[in-house]
């Protein structure tokens, strides 16, 4: 018997497909042919390659019943990414250097982060879905802290205050006022150094710290005697000066106030005056002197006259003074006085006597001083003047 292989001798082709997904895992077979194929007949299926997916294909000679299952391949892409770091100087020097790469399907979902640290801000890549290869260069940014200076007691002003980024070198430093010492920093760290430097690891808080000055005031007698306690000051605090306490000297005086000269005539300071800021140098001694106006030295003698000299008005008050003097340590000479001079306790009298006279000084700063001295009169029953000698 003949046979018609075209129209007679047919088998059954069945051919399925099915795509890998972007996981890499493959979906379900779905059939692509299914039909009678003629013996000899080909059997043939085919796709191109697009972003997506590899090409694939398949054919063959149908001679009998076939079942045929194709698996799709899908495309690989690599991602990359790239980061550069900031230094301290806020510069990004150095290579690119990889943080990333990875081979991913078409379709898949791509993402990258960096949590940063103390040094270091976090860094990301929001998710995307993988179309092809790619290469991402992020630049990873240094964080920045806050250094604060502010200026303490004794302080004029202070530098370095600012925003640094991690591991920068910072320097602070500060200006002393007058009449102060540079004590420390105190804060976030504690230094001795005026001129500070340090690496920036995070927020600085400091504080800078000066000393007042300490002077002194030492008390001197400066002729009186006796002993007052040493007088110590603080630069910028304002003290009274102490009552004086020594012991007058010997010479009828009296007290001014003090000097640091202890041959002046004149208080440049006075009783329990306020003080302030008399030196800016710290340990400084003052030497105060007690300044004494001394009252004047008067020199008399013993006077003596006739009863007719007496009587005719020749011991006047100037012939009294003609023999005293007077010296003023701080004046000079001093102008004299005979104390309730009157003539006519002379010119009344009528036979010899004694008579105490009381002389007077005074200095412009009131200083008196008193003495007294005799005056004799003598009846010599002379008729006749003469010239009077020195002593009267």
């Amino acid at each position: 018997k003949t046979i018609n292989y075209v129209t007679q001798l047919k088998s059954r082709q069945v051919v399925y497909v099915r795509y890998q997904q972007a996981d890499g895992d493959y979906g379900s077979y779905n059939a692509v042919i299914n039909k009678d194929y003629v013996y000899g007949e080909t059997v043939s299926w085919s796709r191109d390659a697009d972003a997506c997916y590899n090409a694939a294909s398949i054919s063959y000679t149908a001679k009998q019943e076939k079942t045929s299952y194709v698996s799709v391949t899908r495309k690989q892409y690599v991602q990359n990414v790239y980061v550069k770091y900031q230094d301290a100087n806020g510069n990004y020097s150095g290579d690119w250097a990889l943080a990333k790469s990875q081979n991913l399907y078409y379709g898949a979902s791509f993402e990258w982060s960096y949590a940063g640290n103390v040094c270091y801000n976090a860094a990301s890549i929001s998710t995307y879905t993988v179309t092809g290869a790619k290469n991402h260069y992020i630049y990873i940014s240094r964080k920045k802290y806050s250094v604060s200076v502010s200026a303490g007691i004794g302080i004029s002003s202070v530098s370095g205050s600012g925003s640094y980024y991690y591991g920068a070198n910072c320097t602070v430093n500060a200006v002393v006022k007058t009449g102060y010492t540079w004590r420390n920093w105190t804060g976030t760290y504690t230094s001795n150094s005026k001129n500070y430097s340090f690496s920036v690891i995070g927020n600085v808080s400091l504080t800078a710290n000066a000393e007042a000055n300490t002077y002194y005031i030492v008390f001197h007698p400066n002729g009186g005697s006796g002993t007052m306690a040493t007088l110590t000051c603080k630069y910028d605090q304002t003290y009274t000066l102490p009552a004086m306490s020594f012991a007058y000297p010997s010479h009828p005086c009296k007290y001014l106030g003090w000097n640091t000269d202890a041959n002046s005539y004149y208080a440049a300071y006075t009783e329990k005056q306020q003080i302030r800021n008399l030196t800016s140098v710290n340990g400084y001694t003052f030497h105060f002197y007690a300044i004494w106006d001394y009252a004047p030295d008067l020199t008399c003698t013993d006077r003596y006259f006739t009863l007719y000299e007496a009587q005719t008005g020749v011991i006047t008050e100037a012939e009294l003074l003609r023999t005293v003097t007077s010296t003023d340590r701080e004046d000079g000479a001093t102008q004299i006085r005979v104390k309730n001079y009157s003539a006519n306790t002379f010119t009344g009298l009528t036979g010899s006597g004694e008579i105490t006279i009381t002389y007077t000084t005074t200095d412009s700063r009131n200083n008196t001083t008193e003495k007294q001295a005799k005056v004799s009169i003598v009846d010599t029953g002379a008729t006749k003047e003469g010239p009077i000698d020195f002593d009267g």
